[in-house]
């Protein structure tokens, strides 16, 4: 199936950022490594992806599908919690 999904992301058919979020949590949710680093946890409101199969290649794999580096995907998700989680 990935590879399937990998070949329609490269001809433009599907979001490559779709298949790599629905992939990691269809692999966390039967209790398997995520490949993407997509599916993140909060440790005092910093984002931090666990789980990760093989992580010296994620970026690789990520770049594969058109995400940027897991390090700014953390920092973003990192904002983006703090924000959501701002008290006014």
């Amino acid at each position: 199936m990935i590879q399937l999904a990998k070949k329609e992301v490269k001809q433009k058919n599907i979001s490559g950022q779709q298949i790599a979020l629905l992939t990691d949590k269809m692999l966390i949710k039967t209790g398997k490594k995520q490949i993407y680093g997509t599916q993140c946890d909060y440790v005092n409101g910093i984002a931090i992806a666990n789980n990760i199969a093989h992580p010296e290649n994620v970026d690789q794999r990520r770049k594969e599908m058109g995400l940027e580096p897991l390090k700014d995907y953390l920092a973003f998700m990192t904002s983006l919690h703090q924000q959501m989680n701002k008290k006014n």
